[in-house]
């Protein structure tokens, strides 16, 4: 949904680049099995990154006042190292784009003296069809606000939103998630799904589908693997249903990584789509990066479906 990768632009990973600055202490339950913050409070935390940075452009209106409502339409999530309870993780966020249409957000986290992640979002106003012109009161306080940080914009603009898929059945996997409350945004009286919500499922999609597709291999076989990026897409900001149906397919099996999406679907509707390239370990690799080739073949079955 990008057409580079973010820590190619080395601004990014120097705190100094960004108009705002502050920190934010991760809670036990941020922790994951592997005893590192989760690739999805990571999300969260790039998430509140933006939303101080907005709310710090135009105040309460950023989530309260839910008209029109202000979220994003897509971001690119890259992980550069591990993240750790309980020290501080240091936040950054700036503008790098502003238009009629849309605004775009970095953001940044470093944890002992090392950036960890990077994150691209883009934002809009929505109604119920989707993405809408900003007000002419928001463009303006969004614009100004550019030029006084002067951002060092280095051409990242707005992506192509990616086409929706098919029906759930299309993919090579596809199943079922219940919709829970506390995944809808509270800023909207549409109860709509919220950001992190959509990161979390992304992640439940490719761990189901992965433990389905392996499970039979031998343990030494199995998949490891470490997230190396992330993209997310809403095509709909609608109210959740009970629930989602969900599918899933491996779009690429590379040397040492696979890419994968999954889709969120509400009455045979796509709401959502996400794009991840996950690094691939397993003990019979003994802890290197590598696929063995029963866990090639697993991996292959599942290539079918939309790409």
């Amino acid at each position: 949904m990008t057409d580079r990768p973010l820590r190619g632009e080395a601004w990014r990973a120097d705190p100094a680049a960004y108009a705002l600055q502050d920190s934010i202490r991760p809670r036990f339950a941020d922790v994951d099995p592997l005893l590192h913050l989760n690739n999805v409070a990571l999300v969260s935390i790039h998430q509140e990154a933006c939303q101080l940075l907005l709310r710090g452009i135009i105040g309460d209106r950023a989530w309260r006042q839910g008209r029109p409502l202000i979220a994003s339409t897509s971001s690119s999530t890259e992980y550069l190292g591990e993240a750790f309870y309980p020290e501080a993780v240091e936040i950054a966020a700036g503008l790098t784009w502003v238009d009629a249409r849309q605004i775009g957000i970095a953001t940044a986290l470093f944890q002992r003296g090392r950036c960890i992640g990077l994150h691209q979002a883009w934002y809009a106003c929505w109604d119920e069809n989707g993405p809408i012109d900003l007000p002419t009161d928001l463009q303006a306080a969004f614009r100004a606000a550019f030029r006084a940080a002067a951002t060092r914009l280095t051409g990242r603009t707005p992506p192509p939103r990616p086409a929706a898929p098919p029906a759930a059945s299309s993919f090579a996997w596809h199943s079922q998630i219940r919709s829970r409350f506390a995944d809808r945004d509270a800023r909207d009286a549409r109860d709509v799904l919220g950001d992190v919500a959509l990161a979390r499922y992304a992640e439940h999609i490719r761990s189901e589908m992965f433990f389905e597709a392996t499970r039979d291999l031998p343990v030494d076989q199995r998949l490891r693997a470490v997230v190396a990026r992330v993209d997310l897409a809403f095509e709909r900001r609608a109210r959740p249903p009970i629930s989602w149906e969900v599918g899933g397919a491996v779009t690429r099996v590379g040397d040492r990584s696979v890419s994968v999406r999954g889709a969120l679907y509400a009455d045979g509707v796509c709401q959502a789509v996400s794009d991840a390239v996950i690094v691939v370990t397993s003990a019979a690799a003994h802890g290197k990066a590598g696929i063995p080739a029963p866990l090639r073949e697993a991996l292959q079955r599942l290539a079918s479906g939309p790409a």
